[in-house]
C-alpha cells in the first residue's frame, strides 16, 4: 500500500494556494475576535484553521492506492479434419494422411505441455460437425469436410471465452453439401477483424498416386430440354488417373422406358448411333493423370422425360468404380423455335448467330439500316401473328418498322410469342418506343422525351463504363441465369468479363417484373416479366461476344442466349401441360438440399393459384415422403433435404378432386452416387494459405508445425497477466465532508451566540 498525492494543479500552485489561505486567516480573523474570551478565540481561530487546511487537503487530493496481479488462461483450439479423404495414402512412407497428423502431434505434444501452463488447449474433431475430443484417434470416416462450419462453431464460442488462437490441421479440401454452405474465408476475415488469427498445418498432395487407377465422369454437361430426332451434344469432363497408355471407351446411355410406369426407372442402354451423332468415344491417356473433355452426341427417338448417362468403361484393377459413370434427366419434347432478330451490323451478331448450331431454334438475322434511302424495307408478314415464336430488337429506332409493324408485333406478342429488346444507341426511350405499340410489353419504362435520333452517347440514357453482370438471388433460381450446378452460378458468372457500356434501365413498379442479373454496384441489366401468355426481357447489354473472345468460353454465351429463346418461347417447360414441375439442377450430391418448384395454367397459359397442390415424393428406397407446398408468387414450392441415399427420387403432383389436372404430372431428380471425399481426395493447401492469411495467421507445414511451437514457448505465448489497482480516496469521503460540514457549522454557531452573525 502507498499514498499517492494528484493536486489539481501544479505542486507549487496548490502549496502556495494552500499556504496563502492559511495565512489568511491567521491574519484577517484574530483582530475580529479580540473582544472574546481566550478560549473562545482560540477555539474559532481553529476551527477556521482546520476548514482551510481540510481545504487544501482537497487540493492536494491524496489517496492510498493497493494493487495485485492476477494471470487469466487463454484458449487455444486445435482442430483435427477427420473426413475420409485424410485417409488417403499419400503421406511420407505410404501413411496417410490421417496418420501424418497423429504423428504430428504426437511429435509436438512435449510443447503443447510447455504451453498448457499459459493456456487451455482444446482438442476438437471436425469433419461435417465439430466434436470435443480429449486426443484425436486414428479414426477417418466423415462423409465431408465443413471447414467454414468448424470454424464459425469456435467463432461463436470465442464470444463467451477468451479465445488466444485457432491451429487447424487439414488437408484444406472443403467439401460440404450444406445449404448454405459456409466459406472458410468469410469466416477468416471474421477472425481477422477480432485479433483471433487461424494457423493452419497442410497435409496431402494430389489425392492420387501413380500406382492407383481410377476413370472418372467429373461433369455431364447437356441441355436440360431438347427436340425429338435432333443430334443432342453432351460434353463430357473425364479423368484418367494411373492409367496411362490403357485405352478406354466412353459412351451415351439412355434410359429404356418400354413397359415402365411412371415412378419406376428404366435400364440404361447404350445410345445407337444415328446419322452424324457420335454415342462413343475411345480416348488414350498420355500420362499418369491427365483431363479428357469428350464430346459425344445421340439422337432421342420419342418425347418424353430421359435419364441418361456418360459412362466410361470399368478397367481390371480400379479401385473406386463408383465415379465411372455421371446420369441426369432431360425432357424430350416436339417441335422448334422460330427467332426473328433484328439489329444493326455490330458485333453482337456474329456470336448470337452460333445459336443456329442448335437444330431446335432457327435464328433469322435481320440486318437493319436506318440510313435515310437506304433504309432497309421489311416485310410486314414477318410480323403477323404465328409467324415467328420470338422477336428480338437491337439497336433499331422505332421508327425503321413503323407502327402498322409494330402494332402487328404487339398483337404476336399478346397471342404468346416472346419479346426481347437489347442495348444500344437506339434501343428503348433513346429509340422512340415510348410512345409505340410496343411500349407496355417491355418490362421497363420509358418516356417520350428521351429520343434521340442521332447516334450519339448521351450519358443520362447510356452507360458508358465496363458493367460487370452478376445474377440477383431471383436470378439465381431463374432458367434464364442457370450456368451450372446451383452452387457454382454466381462463382460462374463473376468470371465473365463485363460488358462495354449498355442502356440505362428503369424496371417497372408493378406485377411479375423480375430483375434477373445487375452489376455489384445494383445497375439492372436483364429484365424480364410475363403478361398473359407472353413474355418479355429488356437486356440493357450487347456486348455479350467479348465472353467468347476474352475468356473463351463458348458454352457461357450459347447457354444464355439459347435460355434467353427458350424462355422467351415458354420453352423452358412443356406448355402442353397445364401443371408443370420444374427442379434444377437435375443432380445433386448425397445429402444435398433439393428445391422443387411447380405451377398450374389454365388454356390461356395463364397462372392458376386458386388450387390446394399435394406434392408427394417417392427416394429410391420406395418411402413415400409428402410435402408441405408454400406458395411463392404464381407458383408454388417445398425444399427436400431428406437426399442421403442415391439414386431416382421422383416427384408428383397432383390437385386432388379437381378435374381440370386429371391424374398429375411427374418429374425426378437425381442423387448422384458419388463420393464427394473419395472420388477425387485433392488437398487444397491454397484454401489454407488464404485462410490463414485473413485471419492474419500463418500457413505451416507438418514439419514447421514442431517449431512455431517452441517459439510460441520462447516468446511467453498466451501470457495475460492483468493488474487491478484499488485507491481509497483520503479526501473525498463522507468524514472528511462530515468534518468540514462541521467545523464550519460549529464555527458559525459560537459567532451566531456572540453577535458576530
Amino acid at each position: 500500500m502507498s499514498l499517492s498525492i494528484e493536486p489539481i494543479l501544479s505542486w507549487p500552485l496548490v502549496a502556495l494556494a494552500t499556504t496563502g489561505l492559511i495565512a489568511l486567516v491567521l491574519l484577517t480573523y484574530p483582530p475580529r475576535v479580540r473582544h472574546l474570551p481566550l478560549l473562545q478565540r482560540r477555539l474559532l481561530l481553529g476551527l477556521r484553521t482546520l476548514a482551510a487546511i481540510l481545504l487544501g487537503l482537497a487540493m492536494f487530493r491524496p489517496e492510498l492506492q493497493s494493487s495485485e496481479t492476477e494471470k487469466r488462461r487463454s484458449i487455444l483450439y486445435v482442430l483435427c479434419d477427420t473426413s475420409r479423404s485424410m485417409t488417403t495414402p499419400d503421406g511420407p512412407g505410404g501413411k496417410s494422411r490421417r496418420q501424418e497428423l497423429l504423428r504430428v502431434l504426437e511429435q509436438a505434444a512435449g510443447r503443447f505441455d510447455g504451453l498448457t501452463e499459459e493456456i487451455e488447449i482444446r482438442f476438437r474433431d471436425f469433419d461435417d460437425d465439430l466434436r470435443v475430443v480429449e486426443q484425436p484417434s486414428d479414426e477417418a470416416s466423415g462423409d465431408q469436410t465443413a471447414i467454414g462450419a468448424a470454424l464459425e462453431e469456435v467463432l461463436q464460442a470465442s464470444r463467451e471465452q477468451r479465445v488466444l488462437a485457432v491451429l487447424l490441421l487439414s488437408d484444406g479440401a472443403q467439401r460440404s453439401t450444406a445449404s448454405p454452405e459456409i466459406d472458410p474465408r468469410t469466416v477468416a476475415e471474421l477472425y481477422g477483424a477480432l485479433q483471433i488469427p487461424i494457423y493452419t498445418v497442410g497435409f496431402g498432395g494430389s489425392g492420387v498416386t501413380d500406382r492407383t487407377v481410377d476413370l472418372a465422369v467429373d461433369d455431364l454437361l447437356v441441355d436440360r430440354l431438347v427436340y425429338e430426332k435432333t443430334v443432342v451434344p453432351i460434353t463430357a469432363q473425364i479423368r484418367a488417373s494411373g492409367a496411362k497408355d490403357r485405352r478406354f471407351s466412353a459412351r451415351v446411355m439412355i434410359e429404356d422406358r418400354t413397359g415402365r410406369r411412371v415412378g419406376e426407372s428404366g435400364k440404361l442402354r447404350p445410345a445407337v448411333p444415328a446419322g452424324t451423332s457420335r454415342p462413343s468415344v475411345e480416348l488414350i491417356p498420355s500420362d499418369s493423370s491427365e483431363m479428357f473433355k469428350a464430346e459425344l452426341s445421340f439422337v432421342p427417338e420419342k418425347p418424353g422425360d430421359y435419364k441418361i448417362a456418360v459412362e466410361v468403361e470399368t478397367l481390371d484393377d480400379e479401385i473406386r468404380k463408383t465415379n465411372n459413370r455421371s446420369e441426369t434427366v432431360i425432357r424430350v419434347t416436339k417441335g422448334g423455335i422460330r427467332v426473328k432478330y433484328f439489329d444493326k451490323l455490330r458485333p453482337e451478331l456474329k456470336w448470337i448467330n452460333a445459336v443456329n448450331r442448335s437444330d431446335k431454334i432457327q435464328l433469322d438475322i435481320q440486318v437493319v439500316s436506318a440510313l435515310g434511302k437506304s433504309r432497309t424495307e421489311l416485310d410486314r408478314l414477318w410480323f403477323l401473328p404465328g409467324r415467328a415464336d420470338v422477336y428480338i430488337i437491337g439497336d433499331v429506332p422505332a421508327e425503321v418498322f413503323g407502327d402498322d409493324r409494330l402494332r402487328n408485333l404487339a398483337e404476336s406478342v399478346d397471342a404468346g410469342a416472346g419479346l426481347m429488346m437489347t442495348g444500344g444507341l437506339h434501343s428503348f426511350g433513346p429509340g422512340g418506343y415510348a410512345n409505340s405499340p410496343i411500349a407496355g410489353l417491355l418490362p421497363v419504362e420509358m418516356r417520350a422525351r428521351e429520343f434521340q435520333g442521332l447516334d450519339r452517347v448521351n450519358p443520362e440514357l447510356y452507360h458508358t463504363q465496363r458493367l460487370r453482370m452478376l445474377p440477383t438471388d431471383d436470378g439465381l433460381r431463374h432458367f434464364v441465369m442457370t450456368l451450372g450446378p446451383a452452387a457454382t452460378v454466381r462463382e460462374r458468372w463473376g468470371g465473365l468479363s463485363p460488358l462495354r457500356g449498355g442502356s440505362k434501365l428503369r424496371p417497372r413498379q408493378r406485377g411479375l417484373t423480375q430483375i434477373l442479373a445487375q452489376t455489384p454496384e445494383g445497375i439492372p441489366l436483364l429484365i424480364v416479366h410475363e403478361l398473359g401468355r407472353s413474355r418479355a426481357a429488356a437486356f440493357a447489354g450487347h456486348t455479350t461476344w467479348q465472353w467468347t473472345l476474352v475468356d473463351d468460353d463458348w458454352d457461357a454465351h450459347l447457354r444464355f442466349w439459347n435460355q434467353m429463346i427458350l424462355w422467351l418461347a415458354h420453352k423452358d417447360e412443356d406448355t402442353d401441360q397445364n401443371m408443370w414441375i420444374r427442379i434444377d439442377p437435375r443432380n445433386y450430391l448425397p445429402g444435398a438440399a433439393v428445391e422443387v418448384v411447380c405451377g398450374f395454367r389454365d388454356e390461356s397459359g395463364r397462372p392458376i393459384t386458386d388450387v390446394e397442390p399435394s406434392l408427394n415424393l417417392k427416394d429410391p428406397d420406395g418411402r413415400k415422403h409428402q410435402r408441405t407446398l408454400r406458395r411463392d408468387g404464381d407458383h408454388f414450392s417445398t425444399r427436400f433435404e431428406n437426399t442421403k441415399t442415391p439414386g431416382d427420387y421422383w416427384v408428383e403432383l397432383r390437385v386432388n378432386g379437381d378435374p381440370r389436372f386429371g391424374l398429375g404430372t411427374n418429374s425426378r431428380f437425381i442423387v448422384d452416387a458419388r463420393d464427394a471425399e473419395l472420388d477425387n481426395p485433392a488437398a487444397d493447401p491454397a484454401l489454407l494459405n488464404e485462410v490463414a492469411l485473413l485471419s492474419g495467421g500463418d500457413f505451416l507445414q507438418p514439419e514447421g508445425l514442431d517449431e512455431r511451437l517452441e517459439v510460441w514457448i520462447r516468446d511467453g505465448f498466451g501470457r495475460i497477466e492483468i493488474t487491478r489497482v484499488r485507491r481509497m480516496p483520503l479526501w473525498d469521503n463522507w468524514p472528511v465532508l462530515g468534518l468540514f460540514v462541521a467545523v464550519l457549522s460549529t464555527e458559525w454557531f459560537i459567532r451566531k451566540r456572540r453577535g458576530l452573525v
